[in-house]
């Protein structure tokens, strides 16, 4: 079965429209935690991502977790999901690790589709054939493409009514490095075996920078036996052989392919009722029918060109908070950006951080500030307008669930929530 997903090379066809859409909503959804962080005081800037005062601010909070062995910071979802299971009982820090881990995981999702924008070329045509063709490197599964698969991928290649979910194999991968360890089987299930802080669950879902020797783990029972084999591999610079330098989770991948192939068809039988879209690395992805819908509202935006224009409310609902740049005024002032663009106040343009502009943002320059007052929202028909004015008392509201049924219904009640918003309810 395994062999059938790797040979399907699906292929479809994706509309410069569509991809725009799907940018503007993952950018709309990290701007949407930016937003949350502002409003409990984390940044003084929720229009861009600065590294420099988020790296001060982890060493005011304390945080350590985020550091690999090699004394490396890493801002990415993955390793904040880690430093969340390394203080999961501080509730604060865990709380503000949950909020960067979202705002970390859809930045990485806007990137993606940024390169699918420039690898197939969507600067010069409208629509596109996107493909996702497997290959197979021992029991790993990646993208001929050099695009690891991901989330954002499937929301590009599928229809709105469908919605895109993963599975991983890392369970297997685990129990194939303990028995590679020597460590007995009857421990292979039990909490820290390399950390005495985490859970089997959080040993397992951060398994890859665990056993690759990128996090730094404390404690565990079996902590003497990966730091041993990882000083023979990865740690072991005087090495000319690539394959003695892989981490763990990495050699397993390579070394263990029959069992590990094995696994993924077990999986995949599992999910044999659903459209399968792709593996990549230890991951499946497939698509099930959508019942839910997580919906962005914004808080502001503005179009900076040779004037700077702020957006008109209705552009918040199912919209973006942020500082963009029309397309045409980047192009004359010969000002670099890339990516994939996105539509504000039906204009082209592209958002502050993907441009070369290095003065400070206009919600810097301005002094501006956006505060939540928390006031009674009445009743509204429209569930869409009445969770959209709920977001404007509560940051914790700005990403809202609603029931979706079709496409049509849901973008007629969006429709009916923007006329709300021009007649006052």
């Amino acid at each position: 079965m395994l062999s059938e997903i790797i040979s399907m090379n699906r292929k479809a066809k994706v509309k410069l429209k569509r991809l725009m859409e799907v940018k503007k909503y993952y950018l709309s959804m990290y701007r949407c935690y930016m937003m949350m962080l502002y409003d409990k005081g984390y940044i003084d800037d929720p229009t861009v991502l600065n590294k420099n005062k988020l790296l001060k601010l982890l060493v005011e909070m304390n945080v350590n977790d985020l550091y690999t062995y090699s004394g490396k910071i890493e801002l990415n979802s993955d390793h904040c999901l880690y430093a969340m299971a390394k203080n999961r009982d501080n509730d604060e820090i865990f709380e503000m690790l949950s909020l960067f881990f979202k705002v970390f995981k859809y930045r990485e999702y806007c990137k993606t589709i940024d390169n699918i924008f420039e690898e197939y070329s969507f600067r010069e045509r409208d629509i596109n054939l996107v493909k996702t063709l497997m290959v197979a490197k021992g029991a790993r599964v990646v993208q001929r493409s050099g695009i690891p698969f991901n989330t954002a991928v499937g929301r590009c290649i599928s229809e709105f009514m469908t919605e895109t979910k993963s599975i991983d194999i890392n369970e297997c991968i685990w129990c194939l490095a303990l028995k590679t360890l020597g460590v007995p089987e009857e421990d292979w299930y039990k909490d820290g075996v390399f950390d005495a802080e985490l859970s089997h669950k959080d040993e397992v879902e951060n398994a890859k920078g665990i056993l690759n020797g990128v996090y730094v783990v404390s404690g565990g029972k079996y902590l003497p036996l990966l730091k041993e084999w990882l000083f023979k591999h990865r740690w072991n610079y005087e090495s000319k052989f690539k394959m003695e330098l892989l981490g763990l989770y990495d050699y397993v991948f390579s070394s263990e392919v029959s069992e590990i192939s094995k696994y993924i068809d077990t999986k995949l039988e599992g999910l044999k009722d659903y459209d399968i879209l792709a593996i990549q690395d230890a991951k499946i992805y497939y698509n099930i029918p959508r019942n839910t819908f997580d919906m962005p509202f914004g808080c502001f935006s503005i179009v900076c060109g040779y004037d700077e224009v702020l957006s008109e409310e209705k552009e918040n609902i199912y919209g973006y908070t942020g500082e963009a740049y029309l397309e045409d005024y980047l192009l004359e002032e010969d000002i670099d950006f890339v990516g994939c663009p996105i539509e504000v106040q039906g204009k082209i343009c592209y958002d502050l951080e993907q441009t070369g502009i290095k003065y400070d943002t206009w919600f810097k320059s301005e002094g501006a500030n956006f505060e939540f007052v928390d006031n009674a929202v009445g009743k509204y028909s429209n569930e869409i307008y009445k969770k959209y004015k709920e977001s404007q008392c509560d940051a914790n509201k700005l990403v809202a669930t609603v029931e979706v049924k079709d496409e049509n219904d849901f973008n007629k009640a969006v429709k009916e929530a923007l006329r709300c918003i021009v007649i006052g309810g």
